[in-house]
């Protein structure tokens, strides 16, 4: 799949999460969840949109879509079918490791370019910013599934650590602001 030329890895969407996974326990949340079958970038996806305060219904660009079937799964499940206690594949495994977040670098920024600029709310918009949280949390799910006991545990564990940590509360810049 061709690439943007000019894709920007190291973009404000990217900046904020990697702050957000020095939060604590929140990358253990969102891999509790990826072993529940989500997709870490859609849940980033759907927390710095709630940061800003946008609706996000789980759609996604087409580019999205297919990088991180073609790229980022793939490489996630070559990495996972390798033992993880074998001495002979700890290396080949951290390699994987290192390119997976590359991948999920670049499903990011393909995010950051392709998010359309951000639209007016409603002003008859009723959700308070955790009830946007966890709509958006729950649009990011896999196959749009209702999330099962589990994972709705891990959600709520996630949302309450960015509160305690007052995450969704920072400003951010959205796509297109000159102000990076």
């Amino acid at each position: 799949m061709p690439l943007p030329s000019n894709l920007p890895l190291d973009n404000p969407l990217w900046q904020w999460a990697t702050q957000l996974w020095q939060v604590p326990d929140v990358e253990a949340h969102c891999l509790k969840l990826q072993t529940e079958g989500w997709s870490v970038t859609r849940v980033l996806t759907a927390l710095w949109l709630a940061q800003g305060g946008q609706t996000w219904d789980g759609t996604e660009s087409d580019d999205v879509v297919h990088w991180r079937g073609r790229a980022t799964s793939m490489i996630r499940q070559l990495r996972q079918e390798l033992p993880r206690q074998e001495p002979a594949t700890a290396a080949l495994r951290q390699g994987l490791s290192r390119c997976e977040l590359l991948a999920e670098q670049l499903e990011l920024a393909l995010v950051w370019v392709h998010w359309p600029q951000p639209q007016q709310n409603s002003p008859a918009f009723a959700n308070t910013p955790r009830a946007l949280l966890w709509d958006n949390l729950l649009a990011a799910a896999p196959h749009r599934h209702t999330p099962e006991q589990r994972e709705q545990e891990a959600l709520q564990s996630l949302c309450n650590c960015l509160y305690n940590e007052q995450m969704l509360i920072q400003p951010r810049t959205a796509p297109g602001d000159a102000s990076c």
